[in-house]
């Protein structure tokens, strides 16, 4: 798929959006999460595993 955009509105405060997208991300994850995303300069690594 070439040239994909999306559009989508939160009503929400701009530090509790970017709270959800980067203190959460074990929440999303937690299987596939190592390290730390609670702080600015965390740093964390998502596996990606290939389902057989």
């Amino acid at each position: 798929m070439d040239n994909y955009s999306n559009t989508l509105e939160v009503k929400a405060t701009s530090d509790k959006i970017y709270g959800a997208l980067t203190r959460t991300i074990p929440l999303w994850w937690s299987e596939m999460f190592e390290g730390s995303s609670a702080h600015k300069d965390d740093v964390f690594t998502q596996i990606w595993r290939q389902h057989s």
